[in-house]
């Protein structure tokens, strides 16, 4: 039997913001100093099932 695959790719960023909703603008920028405000992580996920064919 011949087996075929079928094969996926997704691609996302799992992104998060520093921030606290509470402080101005000034304190967050005073205490974060250099810190990216915004930061993520690029993630592929690759899927692929075998399938027998019959």
């Amino acid at each position: 039997m011949a087996v075929v695959y079928l094969t996926r790719v997704e691609k996302f960023n799992a992104a998060h913001k520093l921030w606290i909703s509470e402080w101005t603008e000034e304190e967050n920028f005073a205490y974060l100093e250099n810190v990216p405000i915004k930061t993520g992580t690029d993630i592929i996920i690759l899927y692929l099932l075998p399938s027998k064919v019959l």
